[in-house]
């Protein structure tokens, strides 16, 4: 209608039959009247416990059966909830599906279907209010509510249905403040998702189900990821194993490809997409935070090291319970987890902005001992950096600076930081590093330090490349990442590459003045003596003591011990025995004199390379004596379980074995592995080894069925944390099979007496 001159008065007169809008008591639903879409897969596994639960009684009390399906995006909580509606159609008058967008379309085309004649003149609002009704006067019905984001707004609606069954599927973990009952839903099984791929794509041989596991690996699980995937392979007469190549190979364009007559939208990136565009519609900081967790590794982040990412921690864990509540994150009191998947969709479109990496300062006036390669100053280096990646390595490095890698006690947290910094290390360039560099050096040292030299390789390699671009290929700071990389090469078996690096050190740390080197020539000689080249070693540790000499007041003299005690061990392995012993004697006395009567680290390092020297002469009542010492001085400073307590346990109870004196060498070297595999875990190198001088205890003792269980028990762990080619797994491989033999040999001449020829050592 309009006013006005010249106004137009449009008049329509509508003749309405009778049963527009009936009474809604007087409508009935007619039989199996539904609107459910088809099921959008033919292949439906692993949900049949879901489906159970979901036909479960109604709650005692009255009301409706309500469920709340709720999960990360693309899991496959509308196929579940529309699978279940097909599946009891008959047990219900109506089932009806309504896009939870629109709740008031979805009721107006209930009022539609049972009351045509409504069609035209009634407005949405008054034909939702009669669905309603028609609802609250009728039982037996079953509503889904699809994909709900409105959760307050559905909840005043279920207030008013108490009379037939409601499912809500929704992304969002509202815990308490679920609309209805919640059932949480999770990936698949790998075994379930195996068959999902087959099942799709029609494969069924060995090498394209074995293909399968690795993909429904790569894939996490994720139903809609493997419908995805499957329809691809299916619609281009591809093999699985193509597939995943394509995937490992262009991830960004596998994740957003919809096989022809497929639905664009029902991508997993485009899913995702629209989960992150309501999320920031919340939060606008909530994009890039979550962009920058899909950088750490998907299990168990320590949500510690989130703390420093936000000016407030409280703002910190408002984001994750924003995130949580979308399903984007799995979320507990300690720790943040993400879907791999969804990790691999938000790292898919990188958008690097150039950085400039600056070099160290140079070195404070008047601090003549300071860290030297502080005093040359590089160039600073352009690069071009993620800033969610660049934010993430941040958040490590800061967490990993307060903890020892030597210390048992911060173990536990470095253990939790290997993933993600093992994460951060495959999904980063190498120029992230050249920011990270702390980080990248220690984490290398830690796992190697495990004996995980396999893993501890590319940070070896990333700490060397990111000194040599930061500070150039001649700064003295290189000598300590050639030094690592060649010991882990060593390690490995890499031995020409092993003499290169250390080479390299060499050159660089004799460039340097006489004061820089003492450090830089220390950890050389060190590392010559690890390989095994002791002759080389010696001029080293030789001039390192001739600079400690020259080094003013208490500190000096402490230093000096350790070079003394150093060149002791390296005498000693070039088998001048009494010149090692000298030494160690000496490093000892000037400990001592410095330290007093207190524990001091430095004169329980001397006193363990003296009973060294001691042994190697075959003094070996001298060398227990010295020993006691050590663990007597050791209760001041380090736990019971320490590791190296374990390691001097074990030493002692070496000797014990040396004099004869098994008896007393067993207790000694069993404490010895209990308290490691404690402190340090089974499959620690230090309790390996523990575990391989008691099975050789054993064996002295004529125990040889014992000693084939602990080597065999021992090998197992190596095996599987190291792999078979790992020098330790070969070493106690070798004691087992002789342990074996010798076990053998006892039961042939009737036991109880050990068969001759030594145990491996």
């Amino acid at each position: 209608m309009s006013t006005g001159d010249g106004a137009r008065i449009d008049q329509r007169i509508y003749e309405l039959p009778d049963s527009a809008l009936r009474p809604p008591d007087l409508v009935d639903a007619p039989p199996g009247v539904h609107n459910l879409p088809a099921p959008d897969s033919r292949v439906f596994e692993g949900r049949e416990g879901a489906l159970a639960e979901l036909a479960g009684p109604a709650p005692p009390g009255g009301g409706p059966a309500a469920r709340t399906l709720y999960g990360l995006a693309g899991v496959g909580k509308s196929t579940l909830a529309l699978r279940y509606a097909h599946a009891h159609l008959e047990e219900h008058s109506l089932t009806w599906w309504i896009a939870a967008a629109d709740v008031t379309a979805g009721l107006a085309a209930l009022t539609h279907r049972l009351n045509p004649a409504s069609a035209v003149p009634v407005g949405a609002e008054q034909a939702a209010q009669w669905a309603v009704s028609w609802l609250q006067g009728h039982h037996g019905w079953l509503l889904v509510f699809d994909n709900v984001e409105d959760v307050d707004g559905l909840r005043l609606l279920l207030g008013q249905l108490t009379t037939g069954r409601i499912l809500v599927t929704t992304r969002r973990d509202l815990g308490p403040h679920a609309p209805s009952e919640p059932l949480h839903l999770d990936v698949l099984d790998r075994a379930v998702s195996v068959r999902v791929l087959s099942g799709i794509t029609g494969r069924q041989d060995a090498a394209e189900l074995d293909a399968a596991g690795s993909l429904a690996a790569e894939l996490g699980d994720l139903p809609l990821a493997l419908q995805q995937a499957g329809a691809y392979i299916v619609q281009t007469r591809s093999t699985i194993a193509g597939y995943l190549e394509r995937l490992n190979r262009d991830p960004a364009r596998m994740y957003d490809s919809a096989p022809e007559g497929g639905d664009p939208a029902r991508t997993i990136a485009r899913v995702w997409r629209h989960t992150l565009e309501a999320i920031e519609q919340r939060n606008p900081h909530a994009g890039f935070f979550l962009r920058m967790l899909a950088h750490f590794g998907p299990d168990d982040l320590p949500r510690h090291v989130l703390t420093p990412a936000m000016d407030d921690p409280a703002d910190v864990d408002e984001m994750l319970a924003l995130l949580a509540g979308y399903s984007l994150v799995d979320l507990t009191d300690t720790t943040v987890g993400m879907h791999r998947l969804l990790q691999a969709v938000l790292r898919g479109s990188p958008e690097p902005v150039p950085v400039v990496i600056a070099a160290p300062q140079e070195r404070p006036a008047g601090r003549r001992w300071w860290r030297p390669w502080r005093r040359r100053r590089a160039a600073g280096v352009r690069v071009h950096l993620v800033p969610e990646a660049m934010t993430a390595g941040s958040l490590l490095e800061r967490a990993q600076a307060g903890l020892e890698t030597h210390d048992p006690a911060d173990w536990p947290a470095w253990r939790a930081l290997v993933p993600h910094a093992e994460a951060l290390m495959a999904h980063c360039s190498p120029e992230h590093h050249y920011v990270h560099r702390e980080l990248t050096f220690r984490m290398g040292g830690y796992l190697a330090l495990h004996g995980l030299d396999a893993r501890a390789l590319p940070f070896a390699e990333a700490s060397l490349k990111a000194a040599e671009t930061v500070l150039g290929p001649h700064h003295l700071r290189l000598v300590d990442p050639l030094n690592s990389l060649a010991i882990v090469c060593r390690n490995l078996g890499r031995y020409d590459r092993a003499d290169q690096l250390i080479s390299r050190a060499l050159t660089v740390a004799e460039a340097a003045d006489d004061v820089e080197q003492l450090a830089a020539l220390g950890n050389l000689a060190t590392t010559y003596r690890s390989l095994g080249r002791s002759e080389e070693a010696l001029p080293l540790a030789e001039k390192v003591l001739e600079i400690s000499r020259r080094m003013p007041g208490q500190k000096g003299l402490l230093v000096q011990s350790v070079c003394l005690s150093n060149l002791a061990l390296t005498y000693q392995k070039l088998g001048m025995s009494e010149k090692s012993l000298e030494l160690a004697e000496q490093a000892l006395a000037l400990s001592r004199r410095i330290s007093g009567k207190a524990a001091h680290p430095t004169t329980l390092t001397n006193l363990n390379n003296l009973a060294i020297a001691y042994r190697e002469m075959e003094r070996h009542e001298d060398a227990a004596r010295v020993l006691r010492q050590w663990l007597e001085i050791s209760e001041e400073i380090f736990e019971p379980d320490h590791p190296t307590v374990s390691i001097t346990l074990s030493n002692l109870a070496t000797i014990y074995r040396d004099l004869g004196r098994i008896e007393e060498a067993l207790p000694l070297v069993r404490r010895a592995a209990e308290a490691s595999a404690r402190t340090a875990g089974a499959d620690h190198p230090t309790t390996l080894t523990n575990l391989h001088n008691l099975a050789v205890m054993h064996l002295s003792a004529g125990n040889g069925d014992e000693a084939v269980r602990i080597a065999l028990g021992a090998l197992r762990a190596s095996a599987a944390r190291f792999g078979p080619d790992h020098r330790m797994t070969r070493k106690l491989l070798s004691l087992f099979v002789h342990a074996t033999a010798t076990a053998e040999a006892d039961q042939g001449q009737g036991g109880g007496q050990p068969a001759a020829g030594p145990a491996p050592g």
